[in-house]
């Protein structure tokens, strides 16, 4: 029972210094994730409220067939890999759509352009070319702005071409300010 602890405790402090590392790095490289930086391609765009309340009241009627429809209809390029698609909408729909639909109502209703003004290192964007990404829009809010656009894929490029991903990704991280 002791040793189990001490196992317990070893992986907990294990997973925190891992997010303590992660989040370390978002505060250097902001990645096109759908959770958390999706507005990094143009933080002034928002989406109509009549358009969200439209998508949130078909996600509650079907959440499983909303999501996939929805998936594959803005977040997949046309060389999105199989494998890929199966693995978003999977782990898309095995969410719970009590816990999904406000996290998706949150991320909504952030205000990016707040968010990033009040950042003061460096932020950088590794963003697909599916939705244009304007980088003046986003400097004027957070001068340190800047973003390298991956070709050829869509809103997963660290999952649809993770090799040039991570090339990108090391050199964003070797060229940033020394401090």
């Amino acid at each position: 029972m002791q040793r189990h602890k001490g196992r317990h405790i070893r992986t907990t402090i294990a997973t925190l210094s891992a997010a303590i590392v992660i989040a370390a790095l978002w505060m250097y490289v902001g990645f096109n994730m759908i959770y958390f930086l999706a507005a990094l391609q143009n933080v002034d765009q928002k989406v109509p409220q009549e358009q969200l309340d439209a998508v949130f009241k078909q996600m509650e009627a079907d959440f499983k067939g909303a999501s996939t429809s929805l998936l594959n209809q803005f977040f997949f390029s046309p060389t999105t890999p199989a494998a890929v698609k199966e693995r978003v909408i999977n782990d898309t729909i095995s969410r719970p759509p009590d816990v999904a639909l406000p996290i998706l109502k949150g991320v909504f209703s952030y205000d990016a352009a707040a968010g990033i003004k009040e950042v003061k290192v460096p932020i950088r964007a590794i963003n697909a070319d599916r939705v244009p990404t304007d980088v003046a829009a986003n400097r004027k809010y957070a001068p340190q702005f800047d973003a390298v656009i991956i070709k050829g894929t869509g809103h997963y490029p660290m999952l649809e071409d993770p090799a040039r991903f991570n090339q990108m990704l090391a050199e964003i991280l070797r060229n940033l300010p020394r401090q």
